[in-house]
């Protein structure tokens, strides 16, 4: 007697007109590998995948993995169902069923199993084992399945195999505009670009134009590079489909792209050399030995009060310290002046009176400079008048030579005929330029 595989049917086609529970979808079962998702759970996708157990259902199974105790199954995530076999214990009338025992299952043996509306009954636990070819991995031969154009286009699939000329029809899609040599290039005639395709690349042998009258110029050894396809044309119509590739190592002129050196600090200080060229670093030193900081500071001594000059004395005046600071270490004193600001007051209201000033004077910590302001003055003030007068040295540089405490003083006044009143202080402002 001969056999055949497949399921027994009596069903005529003829005769289905579709309408009612007709049970399309998986009537006749499935077949697929189980795997472990968790300890006492096998779960396996069908493809197409089930959404629903029907009765009677069969399937066809190969569990990855042993069991170490009753297990359940999961269907294309229909949901779990035991797993039971006939029962072992004799004592028991009739047919029962029980869950699986440890060992029960052999991976890679192929099992029958039925849905009977409560579990799935494993139909040839006790049968002689039929043997399935375990799955191909990356350690072990087994059976594989091709994959799709669009599996293989995917790229993440690891489970399935590429055939050779699914491989290469994506390395046909995907490697595009590749560098191919078309050869050399007169163009000492100006021509357009030729007709070609993204990747296509001309040597220049004799230099010219490209791309016409109007086009770039290009230097033996240049390469014109394809970007995008064009049909060719001038420069206007599709230059921005090509590259030019400098190939040649002439120098780098305002007319020509080439070749130059950076140059040293000192040829850029120089400042005359026109065929290198400079970089941020050598530029930002150069400018920050040029670039000085000017800067005006102002400092001030002490009122004095109200002090009176006696008829036919001389007098003295000291107006306390000018404290100078905040001017950096190195900085240059481009300009100075020494003023003092205030009145002088007549105390006679009947007779008029002369004030004669003798020497401004300032000194550092109590010692003399070598050189004194020599602003000679004479006043005539009326009976009772008051003047606010200011005396002024505009080059005071060589006393002003820095941070420092400096001591100032209207030295040698005198008053003829009648006593004379002085109020004011002492400015010094310093002009400073830092490096």
């Amino acid at each position: 007697m001969a056999f055949t595989g497949g399921y027994e049917s009596d069903l005529d086609l003829n005769n289905v007109k579709l309408i009612g529970d007709f049970p399309i979808e998986h009537s006749l079962g499935g077949y697929g590998i189980a795997e472990l998702s968790e300890k006492h759970k096998y779960s396996v996708t069908l493809n197409p995948a089930i959404t629903q157990y029907r009765i009677g259902m069969p399937l066809h199974i190969i569990f990855a993995t042993g069991n170490y105790s009753s297990v359940t199954l999961n269907v294309s995530n229909v949901g779990e169902i035991q797993l039971k076999k006939k029962s072992a214990d004799i004592s028991i009338s009739g047919d029962s069923l029980e869950d699986l025992a440890a060992g029960d299952i052999i991976a890679g043996r192929v099992y029958i199993l039925v849905f009977d509306g409560q579990c799935f009954q494993v139909i040839n636990l006790e049968a002689p084992a039929i043997i399935a070819f375990p799955i191909a991995t990356e350690f072990s031969s087994g059976l594989i399945e091709i994959a799709t154009q669009a599996e293989t286009n995917a790229g993440i699939d690891n489970q399935r195999a590429i055939t050779p000329q699914k491989l290469a029809q994506y390395v046909a899609s995907k490697v595009t505009g590749l560098w191919d040599d078309k050869g050399l290039m007169d163009c000492s005639l100006n021509p357009n670009y030729p007709a070609a395709q993204k990747g296509d690349a001309f040597t220049v042998n004799v230099a010219g134009k490209i791309g016409g009258a109007v086009g770039s110029d290009v230097q033996v050894r240049d390469v014109i590079y394809c970007t995008v396809d064009n049909a060719g044309g001038t420069e206007a119509a599709v230059g921005a489909s090509w590259n030019v590739i400098q190939g040649n190592l002439v120098q780098a002129t305002t007319a020509i792209a080439g070749i130059a050196r950076i140059a040293t600090q000192a040829e850029l200080t120089a400042g005359t050399d026109d065929t290198k060229f400079i970089t941020p670093l050598k530029l930002i030193t150069y400018l920050n030995s040029k670039t000085k900081m000017r800067t005006q500071i102002r400092f001030q001594s002490d009122s004095l009060p109200e002090s009176s000059v006696s008829s036919g004395e001389l007098t003295d005046f000291h107006f306390g310290i000018i404290p100078v600071g905040g001017i950096p270490a190195g900085s240059t004193i481009r300009q100075a002046s020494l003023s003092w600001e205030g009145y002088i007051r007549n105390t006679d209201v009947n007779n008029a009176n002369s004030f004669n000033s003798g020497n401004m004077a300032m000194q550092k910590d109590g010692g003399a400079f070598g050189n004194y302001l020599n602003v000679v003055t004479k006043l005539q003030l009326g009976p009772g008048q008051q003047v606010f007068f200011r005396f002024v040295e505009d080059d005071v540089k060589n006393l002003a030579t820095g941070n420092g405490t400096y001591l100032a003083k209207l030295a040698n006044l005198r008053s003829s005929g009648k006593d004379i009143l002085i109020a004011g202080h002492w400015t010094l402002e310093i002009d400073y330029e830092t490096p």
